[in-house]
């Protein structure tokens, strides 16, 4: 498994991609997965010589819609647009999440069928550069039984461990349940039913859960940010996010998780997908 560091934390706060990837690099990480928000408005060439710049590769960009309702146009606009960047990039995975709307309610089993198929369009649009769409989970979609299920089938996973755990979930089942599925991995910690400032800090079995999919995961990537649903503890956490990554990679080298991306020959040398 290779392993790098979501760019969200410094990019959410103002830093500019070459700002963040600098943090990145800092952190001791040599792969990067990031919004494709943020890569769209200075375009694949920039973006290209911002992380050259860096010495970073990419993991994967990261997607959004309210799928349910997005217009075939809007997906090959977002969806299309990404795996292109991705492809620029040298990337393989475009990571794409729902939003909870109408997901925990009544009609939440025909919003996940509407929302499966426009996934569907997008995760095709990714093959089209040679990329592999992965559907990122929250907790909101296991809200209700059955609709995770129809919201991701025919859909890669990139399974977001912690949020799993949050949503209540089995995750030990859950990852023997979903097997060859799960090609992707985000990892983050939790203490006390609240997030984590550094993986290692608090009580998930990280090393257990990626143990279990490592056979079909090509990446890990490190996740932090405050958690949503408490926000004022991070104001509370010790540290910067940089030293926060620092600490985060440091517990996965100790726990024999961590494969820098410089070890293998390319970044689109080993596709899975």
């Amino acid at each position: 498994m290779r392993t790098g560091i979501q760019l969200r934390p410094w990019l959410v706060e103002g830093s500019s991609l070459d700002e963040a990837c600098a943090q990145a690099v800092a952190a001791g990480f040599e792969a990067v997965e990031f919004g494709y928000q943020f890569g769209k408005p200075i375009g694949a060439g920039t973006a290209t010589k911002v992380l050259a710049a860096n010495g970073l590769s990419v993991a994967a960009l990261h997607i959004g819609l309210d799928w349910a309702v997005a217009s075939d146009e809007e997906v090959r606009e977002v969806a299309g647009g990404a795996a292109e960047m991705a492809a620029a990039l040298g990337a393989s995975y475009l990571l794409a999440s729902s939003q909870p709307r109408g997901l925990d309610g009544e009609d939440a089993h025909v919003v996940a069928t509407k929302a499966n198929r426009r996934l569907r369009m997008a995760s095709a649009l990714a093959q089209e550069q040679e990329a592999t769409l992965c559907l990122h989970n929250h907790a909101w979609e296991f809200q209700r039984q059955g609709v995770f299920e129809a919201l991701s089938a025919g859909i890669a996973l990139a399974v977001d461990v912690a949020h799993l755990w949050r949503a209540g979930q089995d995750v030990d089942a859950r990852l023997g349940e979903w097997g060859q599925q799960v090609r992707y991995l985000h990892l983050r910690d939790a203490a006390k039913g609240m997030w984590a400032p550094v993986l290692g800090q608090g009580e998930l079995p990280l090393t257990r859960w990626v143990a279990a999919c490592a056979a079909t995961v090509s990446w890990g990537i490190v996740e932090l940010e405050p958690d949503p649903l408490h926000p004022e503890e991070s104001l509370e956490w010790p540290g910067s996010w940089t030293e926060r990554a620092a600490q985060s990679l440091a517990f996965l080298a100790e726990s024999g998780l961590a494969q820098p991306a410089g070890h293998i020959e390319g970044p689109r040398s080993q596709r899975t997908g």
